[in-house]
C-alpha cells in the first residue's frame, strides 16, 4: 500500500547567514534528507501544514514523503531527528513527530534500537557544549566517587537532578546500546560503570551524561547555535 506521505514532522529552517537557503521555500519542496543513523541520503517532498511558504529561521510542520521508504523499513521512529540539505548544504533540521507509514516504524518495542542510539549519539555529540561545574574548575570532568557507600544514590542524584526526561537512552557499543526509564537507570548501568565508556542521554537528544570507565563524568547540553 502506497502512502501518500510518510510521516509528520516539525522542521526547522536556519537562517540564511547561518548557511540557510538566501529566499524561501514553497509547499512541495524536494531537499535531501539524512538519517543519523546512515550514510544515505533520500529525497523528501515537504507539504507544509497551515502555510504555503517558509522563510530562512522560520519552523514548520509539514508531512515528508521520502524516495527510498523500502531502505527504511523498520528504521524510524517519534522524536529521530534528521538534516535536510540542498547538496551538501545542511539547510536545516527536523524531528519527526508521528509516523504515517507503518511499515516504516521501528518494530522494537523501544522508541529506539541499539543502532539508531548508537549512531545518533555519534551524530548528536558534536553538537553539545560541556558544562563547567563552577567558574573556578579547569576542566568539565568530575569525579566519581565510587568507594562512597551510597555511592548508587550519588550517581541516580546526579541523573535525576540533570534530566527531566523519564525515558533515557543508553549509548554503549552498535550492539549494546539501550532505552531505559530513569527509575530503573542504576540497576541498567551498573555493569558498565567502571568497565565501559558510555553516553546517557535524554529524550530529546539534546542533553548528555557521559561517562568514562576511570571513574569520571561530564554534563552537556546541545548548542544553540
Amino acid at each position: 500500500m502506497k502512502f501518500k506521505s510518510d510521516f509528520i514532522a516539525l522542521l526547522n529552517y536556519k537562517k540564511s547567514e547561518d548557511g540557510g537557503r538566501q529566499n524561501f521555500a514553497l509547499s512541495g519542496y524536494r531537499p535531501a534528507i539524512k538519517f543519523p543513523f546512515s550514510e544515505m541520503q533520500t529525497s523528501g517532498i515537504q507539504t507544509f501544514i497551515d502555510k504555503e511558504k517558509v522563510f530562512p529561521g522560520e519552523t514548520v510542520k509539514a508531512e515528508i514523503k521520502i524516495l527510498s521508504d523500502e531502505y527504511f523499513k523498520h528504521q524510524l521512529c517519534e522524536n529521530l531527528e534528521f538534516d535536510f540539505r540542498e547538496g551538501p548544504n545542511i539547510i536545516g533540521t527536523g524531528k519527526i513527530i508521528s509516523i504515517l507509514n507503518p511499515k516504516l516504524k521501528s518494530e522494537k518495542h523501544t522508541i529506539m534500537d541499539s543502532r539508531i542510539i548508537y549512531e545518533a549519539n555519534k551524530t548528536y555529540h558534536n553538537n553539545i557544549e560541556w558544562l563547567m561545574p563552577s567558574t573556578k574548575s579547569e576542566s568539565e570532568w568530575l569525579y566519581l566517587k565510587f568507594e562512597e557507600t551510597n555511592s548508587k544514590k550519588i550517581i541516580q542524584e546526579i541523573i535525576d537532578s540533570f534530566f527531566e526526561s523519564e525515558i533515557l537512552f543508553v549509548s554503549i557499543t552498535r550492539n549494546e546500546s539501550f532505552q531505559t526509564e530513569k527509575i530503573n537507570i542504576n540497576a541498567k548501568i551498573e555493569e558498565y560503570l567502571k568497565n565501559q565508556n558510555f553516553s546517557i542521554w535524554n529524550q530529546e537528544f539534546n542533553k548528555v551524561i557521559e561517562f568514562n570507565k576511570i571513574g569520571i563524568y561530564r554534563k552537556g547540553i546541545k548548542a544553540s547555535h
